[in-house]
């Protein structure tokens, strides 16, 4: 059996990474799995070496100043020994049994990477969103969905034509990348791809690695039998500020090295001439929180942050409405919501909708209430 190496890369969440170290223990030892665990701090704090610093059966690297989270994973890949390597967010709970399919799809063809479907709650209703490759069509799409013409129809669909495939998938099927929270990925295939580009910041470093990975003639797969449960956002919601300016630092090196120097200047054309409108903000939710449509057919309810309704995460639903339940509703973070209700069969739109967490939510254009 193959030893296989966990890295976690911890940024002031260490209860969060000392439970991730405990599950995955739980999960190696189950599969009988050997398994080696190297947790990289880039917090520099003496409350959070404390703590990691004393887990038994951890190999524990604290840095100076912070790599972020690729360079944090970079160097915890070069500190770990082992032939298989699993890359980790710490904001992570396992499903029963999680492992031996991701190890299982490693076997495939040409497999470069496996990782699980992510969901918001252990019941595994609501599904995370996939990755979503940025392209110039794409990114023109959200220009317009976000200006003032709210034309929100292009992107809706290549959303769509993304998420929905990966939502419904049952077995192990081909995707052109996978969220960066975790993968497994064979050494050899790591040494040949090469690290994560550290010069990102925060965001966009595994949407590079998997275009690398691709370009290398790899594939990355998406394990549906594999579950596990994405917290989201523990690590960066004390600095939210910092959090955006990362983004925007990490998007911009990602067009630089990703798109043509047209595409690249059309996109800024088009974002100069077609300017974000700037939302209403919308109302507080009652609680609890209920969707109405008019609709009883198998209906698939998404839920963003964004305005322009994508990326966002989903959920399938029979029947015309929809409650979510208080612990659903404490797992979300705080902010506003935007919530689409799509009949599957015949891809009508029944509901559009928008609320903020805590606090009466109004149907928005759509033909359901709320």
């Amino acid at each position: 059996m193959r030893l296989l190496s966990a890295v976690i890369v911890n940024y002031r969440s260490g209860a969060l990474s000392a439970a991730c170290a405990a599950g995955l223990r739980r999960e190696s030892l189950a599969a009988g799995v050997p398994l080696e665990i190297v947790v990289v701090d880039n917090s520099a704090e003496a409350e959070e070496r404390a703590l990691l610093g004393t887990l038994d059966g951890v190999r524990y690297l604290p840095l100076e100043t912070n790599a972020g989270y690729a360079g944090g994973l970079d160097r915890g890949v070069e500190a770990a020994s082992g032939d298989v390597l699993l890359l980790a967010n710490p904001d992570l709970q396992f499903s029963p049994g999680f492992l031996p399919p991701l190890l299982a799809a490693l076997e495939l063809r040409a497999a470069g990477a496996a990782g699980p479907r992510f969901t918001w709650d252990e019941e595994g209703r609501w599904l995370l969103p996939p990755l979503w490759l940025p392209t110039p069509g794409n990114e023109l799409a959200k220009i317009l969905a976000r200006s003032r013409l709210g034309i929100r129809e292009p992107l809706r669909r290549a959303w769509q034509a993304v998420a929905r495939p990966q939502w419904e998938a049952v077995e192990t099927s081909a995707v052109p990348g996978l969220v960066g929270a975790l993968f497994l990925v064979p050494r050899a295939v790591w040494d040949r791809v090469g690290p994560l580009d550290d010069q990102y910041p925060l965001y966009f470093e595994d949407t590079d690695w998997f275009v690398r990975l691709s370009r290398g003639g790899f594939g990355a797969w998406l394990v549906p039998a594999s579950r596990v449960v994405h917290l989201g956002g523990q690590s960066t919601a004390r600095s939210s500020a910092r959090s955006l300016a990362s983004f925007l630092e990490s998007e911009r090196r990602y067009f630089e090295l990703h798109f043509p120097p047209a595409a690249r200047a059309l996109r800024r054309v088009a974002g100069a001439l077609l300017p974000p409108a700037a939302p209403p903000p919308p109302p507080e939710a009652r609680r609890p929180v209920r969707l109405a449509w008019e609709s009883r057919g198998r209906a698939l309810v998404e839920l963003s942050t964004l305005a322009e309704g994508a990326p966002g995460a989903g959920r399938f639903v029979e029947g015309g409405s929809l409650e979510i339940s208080e612990e659903e509703w404490d797992r979300f973070p705080f902010g506003a919501f935007h919530a689409r209700v799509t009949e599957l069969e015949s891809g009508r739109k029944l509901l559009s909708t928008s609320f903020r967490k805590d606090a009466p939510i109004s149907p928005g254009p759509g033909i359901g209430r709320a």
